[in-house]
């Protein structure tokens, strides 16, 4: 019972010590409010300042952010802009360049020196590309196909060459005439192209020369060939005066000793005119009484040339 009532004693000295804390914040808050609103009255111009500080601050850095994202812009178009105006002088160097090696190319007398100045202009990056494979994924095949040609006609292995011959003569190969591949360099193709057809040569030579086959099996072997593979024809276009430029092509075609090879003459407009010139004529004619370096598209009503050139 003493227990008890001891315990009791102290609930109620607790609830009351609790009680008189709660009146004590009251009286603090309430203390407190006033002497704020006593402050802010007396001193409400400070808070007047501080608050003009801190808009002010933020619309500095608004301010900034909007500055830097116009730098940021402006510096984006100016760079597109450089790299446009680089492009485009880089361009017209690479036109004026282009231009003037097709006018030395033009400019060339003789097959001869045709091949020179091309040989030369590839030095700038078109015999890096006739040797570089990556973009002619079927380099390897026909590195492949090289090596089995040159194996078969060293070893004199004939038949095996024949048959070889058969599945590789016939247009386009392997893509090897796509005119993509005749387009980057003045003086040829790919080397392995060209490495290709040069050991295909060898091959049909060695055919031909061999004392291993008779005459009658060369003869059905090529007969047959040459049916598979067709024959060139030379195709002459119109255009008037620029026609006269196909001169220029059967002198080449003469001076690399391939006219002879051609057996199809065609011909449109001023191009039929230049192939019945050809056809009436054999290649010294033609170099007497048609292929002039002088020759003028002047004429007179009569026919006879008004000058020369």
């Amino acid at each position: 019972a003493n227990l008890a009532e001891a315990m009791s004693t102290v609930e109620n000295f607790m609830r009351e010590e609790k009680d008189e804390g709660e009146k004590m914040r009251i009286w603090i808050l309430i203390v407190g409010f006033f002497m704020g609103v006593a402050l802010f009255s007396s001193f409400r111009w400070v808070l007047w300042v501080g608050l003009s500080i801190i808009l002010g601050s933020c619309q500095l850095l608004y301010s900034v952010y909007q500055l830097w994202r116009i730098l940021v812009n402006v510096g984006l178009i100016a760079t597109l802009k450089l790299y446009k105006s680089l492009a485009t002088l880089f361009k017209f160097k690479s036109q004026n360049s282009a231009r003037r090696k097709r006018e030395g190319l033009f400019r060339s007398s003789s097959f001869v020196e045709f091949q020179t100045i091309s040989k030369a202009h590839d030095n700038d990056g078109g015999e890096a590309w006739r040797s570089d494979n990556s973009d002619f994924p079927q380099a390897e095949l026909l590195r492949t196909t090289i090596s089995r040609l040159e194996q078969a006609r060293k070893h004199g292995r004939f038949q095996d060459l024949q048959f070889l011959l058969s599945g590789l003569l016939k247009r386009n190969h392997l893509g090897i005439h796509d005119k993509e591949l005749y387009g980057h360099s003045e003086s040829g193709t790919k080397t392995i192209i060209e490495s290709f057809q040069h050991e295909i040569e060898l091959s049909l030579t060695a055919l031909l020369h061999t004392p291993c086959l008779t005459f009658e099996e060369k003869s059905a072997f090529f007969r047959k060939e040459r049916q598979s593979l067709g024959q060139s024809a030379l195709c002459l276009s119109g255009g008037g005066a620029i026609t006269m430029y196909h001169i220029g092509v059967v002198k080449g075609l003469i001076e690399a000793k391939l006219y002879d090879r051609i057996k199809v003459i065609s011909g449109t407009s001023g191009g039929a005119i230049i192939a019945g010139m050809l056809a009436c004529r054999n290649e010294e004619e033609l170099i007497r009484d048609v292929i002039n370096e002088r020759v003028s598209t002047d004429f007179k009503h009569d026919g006879s040339q008004l000058r020369q050139r």
